[in-house]
């Protein structure tokens, strides 16, 4: 599973569809890869440990580390507007305890031939596209996420095209023709 996000601009169904447990038991999902820390993107990782996923979660050092500050403080404004929060702070511990950091442009095993590199996006600190090299090659699925196409900041500009990969939009303006 590629991000877990939470949809903060709904105040009536800011969930992801988790009511299909037949398509997708979490006892049978071999891992999450996050592509960045931002709630849209990892907001709703605690739900699953909390309903009993427990395994790897791969993500950037800076990307585990934003994503626990931003889930906590999700749930302190929650708190502060009565709201009732999906998860509690040990949904979170239980989902930190999991998380296996993977720097930029290193490789790592997250399942049985499938093999996960991360790129710099350039969106926010530690923010990745996501390479998945499957059955050796034989397929290669790349998820931006979302990312930035220069530099700004103090963020190092994006490593996608030093990778061969070429960015994709979906504005017709500037998407490849």
């Amino acid at each position: 599973m590629i991000d877990v996000g939470v949809n903060i601009a709904s105040d009536t169904d800011p969930m992801p569809f988790f009511n299909a447990p037949e398509a997708l038991p979490l006892d049978k999902l071999d891992a999450v890869v996050l592509t960045h820390s931002h709630l849209d993107h990892a907001g709703m990782l605690p739900v699953l440990f909390k309903y009993g996923y427990r395994g790897p979660v791969y993500c950037t050092p800076p990307t585990r580390d934003l994503m626990l500050l931003l889930q906590t403080d999700y749930l302190k404004v929650g708190g502060a507007e009565g709201k009732r929060t999906p998860y509690d702070m040990e949904d979170i511990r239980m989902c930190m305890k999991h998380v296996v950091d993977v720097d930029w442009d290193s490789t790592t095993d997250i399942a049985p031939d499938v093999k996960l590199t991360f790129s710099n996006a350039g969106h926010i600190l530690g923010s990745s596209a996501v390479h998945l090299n499957i059955a050796d090659g034989k397929h290669n699925i790349v998820f931006s996420g979302d990312q930035s196409t220069r530099s700004h900041g103090c963020l190092t500009p994006p490593t996608l095209a030093s990778h061969g990969w070429k960015h994709w939009s979906s504005n017709p303006l500037t998407a490849p023709r």
